[in-house]
């Protein structure tokens, strides 16, 4: 009975990196088609988000129907997760932990811009993939364990920048690794401790989009009054 649940939490976190890592090719297929810039890979992974949304909208009334604990991995909810998604969980962990090493000055160079990052000797284009395959190998088998939680990987590298007042990525990426897990712990508590008794036990994923959209218009507006 263990080994048949370790090859499922092996199949779904597989099946979870092939999905990801599907989405996030056809992301950079459509960025890399018109320029590769920030700006390209922003709306072609927002382009790419909705079609795969609608998608998992579809076959969720299939699968929800048969399985009524997948629509809390829909929402994003840690209600499942158990000890055994640990070695998951730590090896996405210990992934990113390595790469931050290693990109951290290339990623801080890009933000300057490209040509400055290539007199350096750092090749945009091949740090820029690295670091986008390795979030998202990492983000995909996450997503396996606890479902998808919504704005969260948004929320927090922008917020560690206000905080610090820095883009500093050798500051931000572990800050903003500290943030998204304390603000994915409180909005678990406040569903678990005042929500759940009552209206029931909300997804974490639920609060963390309602919270993550806030912010994201607040941040919108300012940028567009600023350019104005």
């Amino acid at each position: 009975m263990a080994i048949v649940n370790k090859l499922s939490l092996i199949g779904l976190t597989l099946s979870a990196s092939i999905g990801g890592l599907l989405a996030l090719s056809l992301t950079m297929f459509i960025a890399e088609a018109v320029g590769g810039s920030d700006i390209a890979y922003v709306l072609a992974g927002m382009g790419v988000s909705a079609f795969f949304s609608g998608i998992s909208i579809l076959l969720s009334y299939i699968v929800v129907l048969k399985t009524p604990i997948a629509a809390f991995a829909l929402i994003g909810s840690l209600i499942a997760v158990s000890r055994s998604w640990m070695p998951i969980i730590l090896s996405s962990i210990m992934i990113l932990s390595v790469l931050y090493i290693v990109l951290a000055k290339p990623l801080n160079a890009i933000i300057i811009g490209d040509d400055y990052a290539a007199q350096l000797g750092y090749n945009p284009r091949l740090y820029r993939f690295i670091a986008v395959v390795s979030a998202g190998v990492a983000s995909a088998m996450v997503v396996a364990c606890c479902g998808t939680i919504g704005f969260l990987g948004l929320v927090a590298p922008h917020l560690a920048r206000l905080l610090i007042k820095s883009s500093d990525n050798r500051f931000v990426i572990p800050l903003s690794a500290l943030l998204g897990s304390t603000i994915l712990l409180i909005a678990d508590n406040i569903s678990r401790i005042y929500l759940s008794t009552k209206m029931g036990e909300v997804p974490a994923g639920a609060l963390v989009s309602i919270l993550g959209s806030i912010f994201f218009i607040i941040m919108l507006v300012r940028r567009l009054r600023r350019g104005i």
